[in-house]
Parts: C-alpha cells; sequence; structure tokens
C-alpha cells in the first residue's frame, strides 16, 4: 500500500492534469474565428448562395408558411433548414445520433 502523503500527491497531479485539458478544450472552443478571406465574394459559390439568399429574404405570407422536416443534420441539413427559415418556413431538423 502507498503512504497517505503518496496517495494525496498522486490524487492531486490527477486532478490538476484534469483540469488542465478541461480548460484547453474550453480554450480551444472559444478560439477567434479565422479571418474571411479577402476574394471569397468573387467566388461562384459565394455570389450563388447570396443570390437565393436575396431571392428568399422576402418571408412567406402565413397563409404559405409551411412545417418542414429536414431528415439529417449534416451540413447539406442544416444548410436546408436555414434556408427553410429564411424564407419564412419552420424547418425541424432530426438527426438521428445524440448531438
Amino acid at each position: 500500500l502507498l503512504p497517505r502523503r503518496m496517495m494525496l500527491r498522486t490524487a492531486t497531479i490527477s486532478l490538476l492534469a484534469a483540469l488542465s485539458s478541461l480548460l484547453s478544450v474550453a480554450a480551444a472552443a472559444h478560439a477567434p474565428r479565422p479571418p474571411t478571406p479577402s476574394r471569397i465574394k468573387l467566388t461562384q459559390n459565394f455570389r450563388e448562395a447570396a443570390a437565393l439568399s436575396a431571392k428568399l429574404a422576402d418571408p412567406a405570407t402565413p397563409q404559405q408558411r409551411k412545417k418542414v422536416a429536414v431528415i439529417g443534420g449534416g451540413l447539406s441539413g442544416l444548410a436546408c433548414a436555414k434556408y427553410l427559415s429564411d424564407a419564412g418556413h419552420t424547418p425541424l431538423v432530426l438527426e438521428a445520433r445524440d448531438v
């Protein structure tokens, strides 16, 4: 058996290691967003997305609003939900995994 002092030292070291890893994860989660490339507005993808957003900026009237289920919370599903929301509809994103 380890002496009590040695057990406390080991427990303290493991606690400090756990706290250190938690703090590094929290710091990484709140890292500043990288700057947007200066030429991004010149890309075809950006122009198409901006045109679609502008087209959908005119929200639907209450009679036209629909509740839409989007199956899958991946990139495409979330983009679809964003455009539906921009158009004035109510998207419901369904994902199989607990996220």
